[in-house]
């Protein structure tokens, strides 16, 4: 798995896109065969747009940092109080992401070289939880669910994927946070890009479905359009995400709310 990777990770510089703002996350891997991926589960704050939700270490770019692997190693050093530098190597770096309308989340991939994972110290006011969980749990189908957020719309569902989190590691006399543990949204698209360079097996699922009528055509017109995007190397954004969704719930599918659709997804560069 490791060497497919490696072989197929993107190739190039580490600078950050050029964006208004920049994050770096860090998806730092462990074992052989059936290899883990280490997973925070953030912490609730009214502040935090993804409060409470699973997600890789990581945050904001700062003055100070030279490039995406600076960003990503100094966050998950404030974060869980792991060095990246010892007892881990550098994989490489998987495609950028955009998590909002000029906002760039890059991707740095890191494997553990030591026996045993080091202690970590989790920084309270940001993480919830961290632990490790496997690539099997998150590709086998039977963890799959949808749920659907109200304010969007009760048709558009949201795929996810229940995972099991195990040495969990919490805050200082924090009690652990109950399962379910869902892993969804950007974090979700993040891990099954990462998993697609491991092994040609692995297909990344459509991570939305409609329901009601028409639903199955609008499921496949709209993970065409988000297919397309990837492959020309942009990124849908969260704004093009409801422009599509209204255009497919209440503009019918005429070719002009189509081509309108597809423009303006692929002008949301990252």
């Amino acid at each position: 798995m490791l060497s497919r990777m490696r072989s197929t990770l993107p190739k190039g510089p580490l600078t950050f896109p050029s964006t208004e703002k920049k994050a770096s996350v860090a998806c730092i891997l462990r074992g052989n065969e059936d290899l883990e991926m280490l997973f925070i589960k953030r912490a609730s704050r009214d502040s935090d747009k993804w409060s409470g939700q699973i997600a890789f270490p990581g945050g904001r770019w700062e003055e100070n940092d030279k490039n995406v692997r600076e960003t990503a190693e100094r966050e998950v050093l404030e974060e869980l109080g792991l060095d990246l530098s010892k007892g881990f190597e550098y994989v490489g770096r998987a495609k950028d992401f955009t998590a909002q309308t000029n906002f760039s989340v890059s991707v740095c991939l890191y494997r553990q070289t030591c026996d045993i994972t080091p202690t970590m110290t989790v920084r309270e006011d940001e993480v919830a939880l961290a632990g490790w969980v496997s690539t099997s749990n998150i590709i086998d189908p039977k963890n799959i669910t949808y749920f659907s957020i109200p304010q969007l719309s009760s048709t558009l569902q949201f795929q996810g994927i229940n995972i099991t989190i195990k040495d969990i590691t919490t805050p200082v006399g924090a009690a652990t946070p109950p399962p379910p543990y869902v892993l969804w949204g950007l974090t979700q698209r993040m891990t099954t890009n990462i998993l697609s360079h491991m092994t040609d097996e692995f297909k990344p699922p459509i991570p939305y479905r409609f329901t009601g009528p028409f639903g199955r055509a609008k499921t496949s017109l709209f993970s065409g359009i988000l297919s397309t995007c990837d492959s020309l190397g942009y990124h849908p954004t969260y704004n093009m995400l409801l422009s599509i969704q209204y255009l497919l719930l209440f503009g019918g599918f005429t070719l002009a709310g189509m081509t309108g659709a597809a423009i303006y997804g692929c002008r949301s560069k990252l």
